[in-house]
């Protein structure tokens, strides 16, 4: 099992909570939806091992924040804090000398599996 500080969907519910309570400005929403969307192709490429706690542990971090924040409007400074926030994540995994290939999801190993050249150049 990885660390909990490698999985990039607590990154991101972290990052909703900040914006809820205030820390930070920055919407969350769009890339909520971006990895609901990846966990929903992940379910549907059937490569979820318990489909129960997944959609258990997605109800709370993913689909509950994106129905809170549905008529909250995202601004461009979102999306570049947002890819800002995912370079830091990756910059963490350096740090802690994870190789961010190794840090995967059923979604990337969908990636690698039907189309190595995209991984492997």
């Amino acid at each position: 099992m990885q660390r909990f500080d490698f999985v990039f969907s607590y990154w991101m519910f972290a990052w909703y909570v900040a914006y809820m309570i205030g820390v930070v400005p920055f919407n969350p929403f769009l890339f909520m939806i971006l990895g609901g969307a990846v966990n929903i192709a992940e379910l549907f490429m059937g490569k979820i091992k318990d489909p129960i706690m997944f959609f258990a542990v997605n109800l709370f971090i993913k689909i509950l924040p994106i129905v809170s924040l549905i008529r909250t409007p995202t601004k461009l400074v979102d999306i570049q804090f947002g890819l800002l926030y995912f370079l830091t994540y990756l910059v963490w995994l350096f740090a802690n000398k994870e190789d961010w290939m190794k840090v995967r999801t059923p979604f990337t190993d969908f990636i690698k599996d039907k189309y190595p050249s995209l991984i492997n150049g």
